[in-house]
């Protein structure tokens, strides 16, 4: 440890060697073998920083991140920004911070493609496609609010991180899921993409008929999708996924975290589906949507806002906000007692 402490250069090619793709470990470790026999301290520096440079601009693989990927993501950046500026400027902090965000994480998951099991672990393209498309709508209807009410005033910079980190969340649950909801990956995407369109469909349909035909009762009813719906998902994930493998020696039930995983997409789908589709359900029929309860008219009334629509659009996109959050999150405890129920059941073995 204190030659190491001594000797910059040799801690450099060492971090130069972890920062190599898994399929250039071997090369790196050939690097580190190779400075000890390097003499003199300028001669060592030298060699130390061409691994460096090797390990930042090592060739890449087929598909890997090059000249005309970086390019393209600073430009597609650029637009996006510009264009949501363009479209609100209310929303100026937004246009900076989104899509370099956004870039950064389409970046590291290309980065992540590079490596031998860059492939594995993802949701798959369906749930993937679902998603990204959902984060653009909620974009996209939050621009239009901002627009079509104007009275509601500009994002600050608060406001801005908020909104730049929910939809980060998400699009690095599509894109960068960490290891820990990738275990039994196979078993939970099928469920986690059915479950996710039921959940977010029912309620939407649910609140839908409740305000344009005043049933009241369907939108109580439709909120059970979100314990009942993550159940079944659960339990299905639970009997899909498989025992074996690495999955068979974590502490975890595979089961159960086959169910969790579902869960959790089931929840972001789903979410999106509330938020874009409430939203926009809204938007066609804002008049509907007027409370009339004492209470929201005194909050109205000392919010400052010209006219209640404006108002009931405000808080709807702040309390759809929330629920981005809270329905993943919410999803995920049905989903893993569904799991833990099918995963107690005892399983059938073919016959010898």
């Amino acid at each position: 440890m204190t030659k190491l402490r001594a000797d910059p250069a040799r801690s450099l090619v060492s971090l130069a060697t972890r920062l190599l793709p898994a399929q250039r470990r071997d090369w790196g470790q050939a690097m580190q073998a190779e400075f000890d026999a390097v003499p003199g301290p300028w001669a060592r520096w030298r060699f130390a920083l061409g691994c460096a440079r090797m390990a930042l601009v090592a060739p890449r693989q087929a598909g890997g991140p090059g000249l005309l990927v970086r390019v393209g993501l600073l430009a597609g950046a650029a637009v996006v920004g510009l264009g949501i500026y363009g479209l609100a400027p209310a929303m100026a902090a937004v246009a900076l911070l989104v899509p370099a965000v956004l870039a950064g994480l389409i970046w590291l998951a290309l980065l992540r493609a590079r490596s031998a099991t860059g492939h594995q672990g993802t949701p798959g393209w369906p749930l993937q496609a679902l998603i990204l498309g959902g984060v653009a709508g909620w974009l996209g209807v939050v621009m239009y609010g901002v627009v079509r009410y104007p009275a509601m005033g500009a994002f600050n910079l608060w406001g801005a991180l908020a909104f730049t980190g929910l939809l980060a969340g998400y699009v690095g649950m599509a894109l960068l899921p960490p290891r820990v909801v990738t275990g039994q990956v196979a078993a939970a995407r099928g469920p986690a993409l059915v479950g996710g369109l039921v959940t977010g469909g029912l309620i939407v349909a649910g609140g839908a008929v409740a305000h344009l035909s005043d049933v009241q009762v369907l939108k109580g009813w439709s909120w059970l999708g979100l314990l009942v719906t993550p159940m079944v998902v659960g339990a299905v994930a639970a009997r899909s996924s498989g025992a074996t493998g690495a999955a068979a020696h974590t502490r975890l039930d595979p089961g159960v975290r086959a169910a969790l995983q579902a869960g959790v997409w089931a929840g972001l789908v789903g979410g999106l589906l509330v938020a874009v589709g409430g939203m926009s359900v809204m938007y066609l029929a804002p008049d509907l949507y007027v409370p009339t309860d004492a209470y929201t008219v005194h909050a109205f009334q000392a919010s400052g806002l010209p006219d209640i629509i404006t108002y009931e659009v405000l808080d709807s996109l702040g309390g759809l906000s929330v629920l981005l959050v809270a329905v993943p999150l919410l999803s995920t405890i049905p989903a893993a007692v569904g799991g833990a129920l099918a995963a107690s059941l005892p399983r059938q073995t073919p016959a010898s």
